[in-house]
């Protein structure tokens, strides 16, 4: 005999195990993904067979309208399964409002990362990826890194030529390598020194591939004021570009020694498209935005001493842009390196398909006096 709402016990029973049994993003009630989401993974873990001790940071950047409304769901591949992380009871992952987001994860040989809703409720190991589909709004893969090598931008590799600008040495990266990552040429159509000495960084397409280019100073200066000088107009650049102008070390001792100056948009058009930084970026304080204003040349510069650093960018006629004193986690000098890169957000292309050029007149380094 049926019940009063037309169901017998026995088929209110299978319906509610075929409820049960439905994928998490098909049961949950989640919006449809919002137009022009983009996922993307900054802070690539090294490659792991996993285990429950060693654990590395894993972060990046999502572009999605309501940042309020969604998450970051990470997968780490090990022994054939997908492992929900940081941990099962704490699956996902807050986007701050400037669209970062951090978190730890255990090793894996392949990490996978999902934008979801925040109505999604992740499995705790999966054989394959979910679809995008439902409350997933979309996922990104990366391997996990060699180990030794670093978060942001690996050593050069391959031959390695090497040239010689603003009366300095310097290694012309090659390889596949972070950041992004980015296929970087060593190819004089990726990087050269003209006839008056500027330097010319190019992101170019060749054979069905995007090729990035950086050069990594063969001194290592220390305390000191460490200055750019930009013979382009970089406000303009394709939002899913990076120009990158900054120290690092390989020795992972005080966030690698890492202070930026970085001009990008993260993917984001209409966004602000400048920022210094002192590593780690996601510590209060340590990250500071700006707009760049069109200009045909720019000046940037950061003087680093043991207990601040001061960064500035200036338009050519010396006016000051952007100005700003950290004092808080200054790391302190020992085997970084000034560098200088050119590279697309997650080894993509650029938004209009167009190669990328950036040239620079000089690099100049003043030591810190005592």
């Amino acid at each position: 005999m049926l019940d009063r709402v037309g169901w017998g016990p026995s088929v209110r029973f299978a319906m509610v195990a075929l409820l049960t049994s439905l994928p998490n993003h098909l049961a949950a009630q989640c919006p449809p993904s919002p137009v022009g989401v983009r996922l993307e993974v900054t802070i690539v873990p090294q490659a792991g067979e996993g285990g429950p001790e060693e654990m590395e940071s894993i972060a990046g950047t999502a572009n999605v309208a309501r940042a309020q409304d969604a998450r970051v769901v990470i997968y780490a591949h090990s022994g054939n399964q997908w492992w929900v992380q940081p941990l099962t009871a704490a699956p996902l992952t807050e986007i701050r409002a400037d669209g970062r987001w951090q978190a730890t994860t255990h090793l894996g040989l392949e990490y996978g990362v999902l934008l979801v809703h925040k109505a999604y409720s992740p499995e705790a190991k999966r054989s394959a990826l979910p679809e995008v589909d439902g409350c997933v709004w979309t996922l990104v893969t990366v391997k996990g890194r060699l180990a030794q090598a670093s978060h942001e931008s690996e050593p050069a590799r391959g031959v390695g030529r090497t040239l010689r600008f603003s009366g300095y040495d310097w290694t012309v990266k090659s390889g596949t390598a972070g950041p992004g990552p980015n296929n970087f040429s060593d190819r004089e159509e990726n990087v050269r020194v003209d006839s008056d000495g500027r330097l010319h960084l190019r992101i170019t397409y060749r054979d069905g591939q995007w090729y990035s280019a950086e050069v990594v100073n063969q001194k290592s200066f220390g305390f000191g004021t460490y200055r750019f000088f930009i013979n382009s107009s970089i406000s303009e650049m394709d939002p899913n570009a990076v120009l990158g102008m900054f120290t690092w070390s390989d020795d992972p001792a005080f966030a690698h020694r890492e202070l930026d100056v970085e001009i990008s948009q993260w993917g984001k058009r209409d966004d602000k498209d400048a920022q210094f930084v002192v590593q780690p970026w996601d510590r209060i304080g340590h990250l500071i935005r700006f707009t760049m204003p069109p200009t045909p040349s720019s000046l940037h510069s950061f003087a680093w001493n043991s207990r601040a650093v001061v960064f500035e960018s200036r338009a050519a006629n010396g006016e000051m842009l952007h100005q700003h004193i950290f004092s808080d986690g200054i790391p302190q000098a020992g085997t970084e390196n000034a560098r200088i890169n050119l590279w697309l957000m997650n080894g993509g292309a650029p938004m209009d398909g167009k190669p990328i050029e950036v040239v620079l007149d000089r690099f100049q380094f003043v030591a810190a006096h005592n």
